[in-house]
């Protein structure tokens, strides 16, 4: 999934200390095992691997990758 860069917009996680407008590396998308909802992996640049849900949290796609 590499080449895929995320910006968090919101995230419904009270712990994490992400902020809206932080970004990351996408490396992964799964699905919800009990729900038919995405999780997205992402590795922030802050070194956070808090993943979004689907419904949960928001963020837009930055930078899509080329081939």
């Amino acid at each position: 999934m590499g080449g895929y860069r995320v910006r968090l917009l919101q995230t419904s996680d009270p712990y994490t200390k992400l902020k809206a407008g932080d970004e990351g590396e996408l490396m992964n998308v799964r699905l919800d095992p009990y729900e038919p909802k995405r999780i997205l992996d992402v590795k922030w640049d802050s070194g956070s691997t808090l993943s979004l849900v689907e419904g949960e949290d928001s963020w837009e796609i930055i930078t899509e990758k080329t081939i």
